[in-house]
């Protein structure tokens, strides 16, 4: 199982949400989450990420589970480009990405050779790792999502001009591009166009690991 749910109970004061709700979610499946809005479906999320915590009963996680969330919209700091928004999502990427500029930078100016010679080292090895984990596919990742979703002319746009709809499309190119063991996806389809539903739905049909959707449509 990737998570199994003991009588769990969520109170906000006086308001139960639900009690005693128990549940397993088995490895790779696909679920729906349907119900009322107020009854529950994103707190319940927030609490499968472990980001809030139960009134009462127990949660639990298989070992090394990776969860990735699709909120309803991202936040961006002004002027961010969507590029750097999705970035933001493989924060592992990006650090190793800068720290082999920045000694390809060293190398080409660096006289003394046993300096050059341990950083040659230094380098190759972090390029070893960086391949190990797809790092030089990245930009192609992120592209082959973008156009699937109809915003590839929009990567170097600054995201906070973009609409909701747009938004929402960055926000979930954030998310499959973790490739998580288990999505959770909430309300996916708000704000999206025909084209962009009908490739999410073709996706996730192929998508290897779990996946819930809290959804109306």
């Amino acid at each position: 199982m990737f998570i199994t749910v003991k009588e769990i109970g969520k109170t906000f004061g006086s308001l139960t949400l639900f009690e005693e709700l128990s549940f397993t979610i088995p490895e790779n499946k696909k679920i729906g989450l349907v119900g009322d809005n107020g009854s529950g479906k994103s707190s319940l999320f927030k609490l499968l990420l472990g980001i809030e915590f139960p009134s009462s009963g127990t949660i639990i996680r298989k070992k090394g589970l990776k969860i990735g969330y699709l909120e309803q919209l991202p936040v961006a700091l002004p002027n961010q480009t969507v590029y750097q928004v999705i970035e933001q999502s493989v924060p592992t990427f990006i650090k190793m990405k800068t720290d082999l500029t920045s000694m390809e930078c060293e190398l080409a100016t660096e006289t003394d050779e046993d300096k050059m010679a341990s950083l040659l080292l230094k380098y190759g090895k972090l390029q070893e790792e960086f391949i190990e984990i797809g790092g030089y596919e990245l930009d192609y990742k992120i592209q082959k999502l973008a156009t699937g979703l109809g915003i590839e002319t929009l990567l170097k746009a600054t995201f906070n001009q973009l609409s909701g709809g747009e938004q929402t499309k960055v926000g979930l190119i954030k998310t499959l591009l973790q490739n998580p063991d288990l999505l959770l996806l909430d309300e996916p389809t708000n704000h999206l166009d025909l084209q962009a539903i009908e490739w999410l739905e073709h996706y996730l049909k192929e998508y290897s690991g779990g996946v819930i959707i809290i959804s109306h449509d």
